[in-house]
């Protein structure tokens, strides 16, 4: 570019001015000169939304400032990790001589151009990458929303109409669109800025480890949940760039897993190979969102055998876990929550600590200079972010509120660190958003109910600062992208982004196909599948003849009962397990319930020595339809229950259990053992004969 549309020449990286637009500024610019730059920057803030979307059409960037490679010191010629590769950046990071906008025109007005370029964007740059362009953010970040009340919102590629999602909407927009050739973008994310227009725009999203990578020229907005994250349309690319961001705070050897892996160098990187489905997360999610997380599974389902796969209420096992948490539940109104009847869930306590402890920081960061501003009566902060930061202003005014969600934050950081620590192979799966991207311009109520419901699922890594990759899933019959995200322990960066490049495309191929068997199953059309048994009495002309029909299907399936048991006490469990599946295939609908009850009861403690918890949990369920009064079906529910983490709904299988028999040493074992949370079930009643 020739020298008149360079700014700040000074040190590398370079940073080089490239506005389109008709914006033409003869005699502003001059090489070198800062003042050009600032003057440059108080124009395009006062432009307005027009003069700064103009830079491309889809509105993502804010303009073309470059930040060339660095020269290659190497004398092997050898290519860097990310050489000759274009990406965007999200207008949060300071580059030198340019000024940080902040989603924010009054920012814009009252920042210099900064002295240094942000420590991710050099390391990008010497590792081979160009910055081609500085992308819209949403005001201050407050929002995961991707609209702007001054620049507008930049168009999803990916569903025409709908919100981009934010606040690092800008380079999720140019990621999924290509815009200006970029294979990645660089964006922050504090309460889901990354993941969110992740899922939203079909692009893979990774928000690391808090503290993992550099924030060092990053406007600070929460800074105990800032994270400098990014976006690639493919799983290699978000691997490569990880590479270099993670290596040089992370390390290869940081995290042991055991003494054999002592001398690993790849601890870090080992794929998961436990999975926690996040039963509550599925709860708030729409069927299209549960399907993505259905297709993981299946597309794993070589990666995750049997018994490796379970469930888990994330929100009930960390309010067992976490007194300050079941505080704050107390607290809450009725009727404020997101759980069935607009319960409030152990999520929406973990989302209201969230939201109490990012008001804090926000203010602590951007208070002084938010009060001060000389525009604060001319409108120049946008409706919904102004109430957030009229009510961040007013959080240090209940500082008791806000040590307990202090310590709700530490307690659940403990918890989940239980399941998930550095140690730990085990990952978490749920929907990275709870449905399709909202259409631009939704009434307020269904923008509340959509933000409340999509941070009850991304407050989770905010608080205890795990990392979290976003997977993308599209099908043409759905409303707009999904995402499916996996979590695992702090330190596990690496390990999840092998992951996402490892099985993405698995994943995202099994998606379409898992959308259109819930369609079908949903519209009644299963096709060939098996319908399900019946919890209903067939109907009989007398009393006789029904119990008559009850004998002779009791005796149809007795034999593959018989061979069960058989199966069951030499210990071939799995075989043992399909002979109670012929028992109950044989006798249908003629069985009667209490003998049903008994042979799913059964096939439940086989499926228990299995591992497989969450099949053993969905026989007991239809035990106790059958027979309500089977103690055994209440015990080895519990025990699925608990291996899973779901121990309040455990305790409660274990009361029921000691009602119907008071002197039932396993159960009272069991409800003594829940309500002091000693460890794992290991105590599961034996079978039936």
């Amino acid at each position: 570019k020739p020298a008149s549309d360079r700014v700040a020449l000074t040190d590398r990286p370079r940073a080089r001015s490239g506005v389109r637009g008709g914006m033409a500024l003869p005699g502003i610019l001059a090489v070198g000169s800062a003042f050009g730059a600032y003057l440059l920057a108080k124009v395009r803030a006062r432009g307005g939304a027009a003069k700064r979307r103009g830079v491309d059409p889809l509105g993502a960037f804010v303009d073309e400032t470059e930040v060339p490679a660095t020269p290659a010191s190497s004398g092997d010629g050898a290519p860097r990790a990310l050489e000759s590769l274009r990406y965007a950046v999200k207008d949060i990071f300071q580059i030198e001589g340019r000024i940080t906008g902040f989603g924010s025109p009054a920012w814009a007005e009252t920042h210099k151009p900064a002295r240094k370029t942000a420590r991710a964007v050099a390391m990008l740059a010497d590792a081979g990458a160009t910055c081609v362009g500085v992308t819209h953010m949403d005001e201050f970040a407050y929002s995961v929303s991707g609209e702007n009340a001054h620049y507008g919102t930049p168009r999803n590629p990916a569903a025409p109409g709908r919100i981009p999602g934010g606040s690092s909407s800008g380079s999720a927009v140019a990621v999924a669109a290509s815009l200006n050739d970029v294979a990645f973008g660089l964006g922050t994310d504090s309460g889901g800025s990354v993941r969110v227009p992740a899922a939203h725009c079909g692009v893979f999203g990774f928000r690391p480890t808090h503290g993992a990578v550099s924030a060092t020229g990053v406007v600070k907005f929460a800074p105990s949940m800032d994270t400098v994250g990014w976006f690639a349309r493919d799983g290699e690319t978000l691997r490569k760039v990880g590479d270099v961001l993670l290596k040089p705070r992370l390390g290869k050897v940081n995290v042991v897993r055991s003494p054999r892996d002592e001398n690993d160098r790849d601890a870090l990187s080992a794929l998961p190979t436990k999975l926690l489905v996040l039963e509550d997360a599925m709860a708030l999610s729409d069927p299209a969102s549960q399907c993505g997380v259905a297709s993981l599974c299946a597309a794993l389902e070589d990666v995750f055998p049997p018994g490796q796969i379970s469930r888990l209420d994330l929100g009930k096992h960390l309010l067992v876990l976490c007194p300050s948490l079941r505080t704050i539940q107390s607290r809450l109104p009725r009727g404020s929550g997101t759980g069935a009847g607009d319960e409030v869930t152990g999520l929406d306590a973990l989302r209201f600590a969230f939201g109490k402890l990012m008001g804090g920081e926000v203010w602590a960061s951007l208070g002084d200079w938010y009060t001060s501003r000389p525009f604060s009566e001319r409108g120049d902060t946008g409706p919904d972010v102004r109430q957030r930061m009229d009510d961040a202003s007013k959080v240090a005014d209940d500082p008791t509120s806000l040590e307990i969600c202090a310590k709700a934050r530490e307690e659940a950081r403990f918890a989940l660190g239980t399941l998930l620590d550095g140690a730990s192979d085990a990952a978490m799966a749920l929907p990275t958003t709870p449905s399709a991207p909202p259409i631009v311009g939704a009434d307020d109520a269904s923008q509340d109910a959509w933000r409340k419901r999509t941070l009850a699922l991304t407050c989770v890594c905010s608080l205890v600062g795990f990392p979290q990759v976003t997977v993308p899933l599209r099908a043409e019959k759905i409303d707009g992208p999904r995402g499916v995200s996996l979590v695992m322990g702090p330190g596990r960066d690496f390990a999840l982004l092998r992951a996402a490049e490892k099985w993405g495309g698995r994943v995202a191929a099994a998606f379409p196909e898992m959308v259109d068997a819930d369609a079908q199953f949903r519209s009644g059309d299963a096709g060939d599948q098996s319908p399900p048994v019946s919890h209903a009495e067939p109907s009989v002309s007398s009393s006789a003849d029904g119990a008559s029909r009850h004998l002779a299907g009791d005796a149809a399936g007795e034999p593959f009962k018989a061979e069960g048991n058989e199966r069951f006490k030499a210990g071939a469990f799995e075989a043992a397990a399909a002979s109670y599946g012929e028992a109950l295939r044989a006798a249908g609908t003629r069985g009667s319930r209490r003998w049903r009850a008994i042979v799913f009861s059964n096939r439940a403690m086989a499926r228990l020595k299995l591992g497989a918890y969450a099949e053993a949990e969905e026989d007991c369920v239809e035990a106790i339809k059958l027979d309500p009064k089977n103690v055994k079906a209440y015990l080895r529910r519990g025990a699925a229950r608990a291996v899973s983490g779901n121990y309040l709904e455990a305790l409660e299988d274990f009361e029921s259990a000691l009602r119907l028999e008071p002197r039932n040493r396993d159960a009272r074992a069991e409800v003594s053992r829940m309500k002091n949370i000693l460890g794992e079930a290991d105590q599961i009643p034996d079978f039936d004969a």
